[in-house]
């Protein structure tokens, strides 16, 4: 239970459930509605008008509500600023072939902003990095990051890259693996194809360690025309 003051802000995660209490001390006792920006929202219980509940909060409820008295004697009324705080959401890794290497992308979404690192194996990079293997870069704007890897030197068959979204709320990651090219061209043209497999993982720090993690698992192909 916590007792919020007007004008604060309330962090809560989406996806959890929110229960406010609005409650006044007069008789008469005053009529209680609340509402977020110009629109009036329905009570939980007709009975109980000062009582909302969110049984999942969705971005949509980012904004202030207004909890409002309205009496004979006059009318009060007290606000908070809901501030919906999200686990990384993320897309990529995506890789393509350039002619000095393999360049990878990947961008995550989150609130608070997420950082991003890859692995190669079991390796972690931090930071932003260039040497003659490898060139990390980053960006960020908003609740957006997004970071690309370049690889010039190093790459093998069974090579695994992996991009990792971390915030105070979650973490997200998404791996490449690298498999080997086919022996025969196709179509008339010489080709080499690759495959990669694409292994989501979400990671939710108060989840018991022996919890199974939920895991989806898509393919891509890439082409190389020489």
């Amino acid at each position: 239970l916590e007792h919020l003051q007007n004008g604060s802000s309330l962090p809560v995660v989406e996806g959890d459930s929110l229960r406010l209490v609005c409650d006044t001390d007069s008789n008469p006792p005053a009529s209680l509605s609340w509402s977020q920006g110009s629109r009036t929202l329905s009570p939980s219980h007709p009975s109980s008008p000062g009582v909302l509940s969110l049984r999942r909060v969705e971005s949509g409820h980012d904004g202030e509500l207004t909890c409002r008295a309205q009496h004979p004697q006059g009318s009060l009324w007290v606000s908070l600023h809901l501030s919906v705080q999200t686990r990384p959401q993320l897309l990529g890794p995506s890789c393509s072939q350039e002619d000095e290497g393999l360049r990878c992308s990947c961008s995550s979404r989150a609130r608070p902003a997420p950082s991003l690192h890859w692995r190669i194996g079991e390796g972690l990079l931090v930071g932003e990095l260039s040497n003659a293997s490898f060139e990390v870069s980053s960006s960020s704007a908003g609740p957006w990051a997004n970071s690309s890897l370049s690889l010039r030197k190093g790459l093998s068959s069974g090579l695994s890259l992996s991009c990792e979204a971390l915030n105070v709320h979650g973490a997200r990651s998404g791996s490449v693996l690298l498999l080997p090219a086919a022996a025969a061209p196709l179509s008339g043209e010489e080709q080499e194809l690759h495959y990669a497999s694409l292994s989501f993982l979400e990671l939710r720090p108060w989840e018991p360690r022996d919890q199974a993690t939920t895991s989806t698992t898509e393919y891509a192909e890439i082409k190389i025309l020489k």
